[in-house]
């Protein structure tokens, strides 16, 4: 899930290009990228989709820096060491820019 080291990182990518805005939607809940409150609200945890929206001319940018983020979240899901053991280490998640 989204807990308080991703939001910090999330939030440090967002500030970084002002120009360029980005979103998290989950379950009717929208957060802005630059707000960490607005990020931890959103409770997203494990295995819930959570919907990116990143709109500016530095999209591509914040998409890979996101993918960075987000690449090792499966590989510490606590208690599943089974999981994580099978799991190849190079293995990536998938982001997809939505469209507005």
């Amino acid at each position: 899930g989204i807990h308080i080291r991703p939001a910090i990182s999330i939030y440090l990518v967002a500030i970084e290009y002002p120009e360029t805005k980005l979103y998290f939607s989950l379950r009717n809940r929208i957060a802005s990228g630059s707000n960490i409150n607005e990020l931890l609200a959103l409770k997203a945890s494990y295995q819930d989709e959570v919907k990116i929206n990143i709109d500016g001319p530095q999209a591509k940018k914040i998409r890979r820096k996101l993918k960075r983020i987000f690449a090792d979240f499966d590989r510490y899901r606590v208690g599943d060491y089974e999981y994580i053991k099978k799991r190849p280490k190079n293995s990536n998640p998938s982001l997809c820019l939505v469209k507005p």
